[in-house]
């Protein structure tokens, strides 16, 4: 009987989180500093300009990033559908009639959209640590983001997220540090940032300022709809380093040329 009851207070926790995920607040820092994309980009920095392309949002509202050769990246909790909380890799699952808009800013026409081919993996530990999807597309876009494979980026460094929050067009978060942890922090695998992101920016690259290149994917906040409704303030946000996960090995696996 006491075995029953553990069991399903891990499940209800479980079910609690994944509800939680999809009905998350606003992850604003401070003042709210995301900024509308403009259709010809001439309202953020030069060097992220020609990546915008590689920026999809999932008909499901997450966002997506091209990585090249057809792959994307995404949050595990995105295909949520084929994974609540599993610590085990999960691969080759199907994906039919989730799409991405690539680029999709305010006022922006002929959006180009690609179809989701496949699962090629997911993984999403009930830790939080891992929580990513890879995903085959068609029609891949042209443009597409490097990963950084070897450096884990410093507490202090300063990183930026593109994304699609809540149910606006492609947003940026402007530049935000990376908070350095204390002993007192929860979740210390975990990238801790400030970069403003909502419900929908889930999944999306959290990208290195100097170098362009994808170090993290942004995961949830610390605010929370408590059972009375009252939302708590939000004064971090989470991301996956990269380095820390598997997805450089189930790439070259499946086929993907690392440059």
């Amino acid at each position: 009987m006491k075995t029953f009851l553990a069991l399903l207070m891990v499940f209800s926790l479980k079910i609690s989180f994944a509800l939680a995920q999809n009905l998350e607040p606003d992850r604003i820092i401070g003042a709210n500093d995301l900024v509308l994309v403009k259709p010809d980009f001439s309202n953020i920095p030069p060097k992220f300009k020609s990546s915008m392309g590689a920026i999809g949002k999932l008909s499901s509202g997450c966002t997506v990033t091209h990585i090249g050769q057809g792959f994307a990246v995404t949050a595990g909790h995105c295909f949520i559908q084929y994974v609540l909380f599993d610590e085990n890799l999960s691969e080759h699952q199907g994906c039919v009639g989730d799409t991405i808009d690539w680029a999709l800013t305010e006022g922006s026409i002929n959006v180009m959209t690609s179809k989701c081919l496949e699962v090629v993996a997911i993984q999403r530990t009930f830790t939080g640590d891992i929580d990513f999807s890879i995903i085959k597309v068609s029609d891949a876009p042209k443009v597409k983001i490097d990963i950084e494979w070897n450096k884990k980026p410093r507490a202090g460094s300063f990183v930026t997220i593109f994304s699609y929050p809540g149910e606006a067009p492609l947003s940026w978060s402007k530049y935000c540090r990376i908070k350095k942890l204390t002993s007192v922090d929860v979740l210390p695998n975990q990238m801790h940032h400030v970069c403003d992101t909502e419900a929908g920016s889930s999944g999306a690259a959290v990208l290195d300022i100097i170098s362009g290149k994808i170090v993290a994917l942004h995961i949830s906040g610390d605010g929370e709809t408590l059972d009375d409704g009252t939302i708590t303030t939000a004064v971090e946000n989470y991301a996956m380093y990269i380095t820390q996960s598997p997805i450089k090995n189930i790439l070259i696996k499946s086929g993907y040329i690392i440059k």
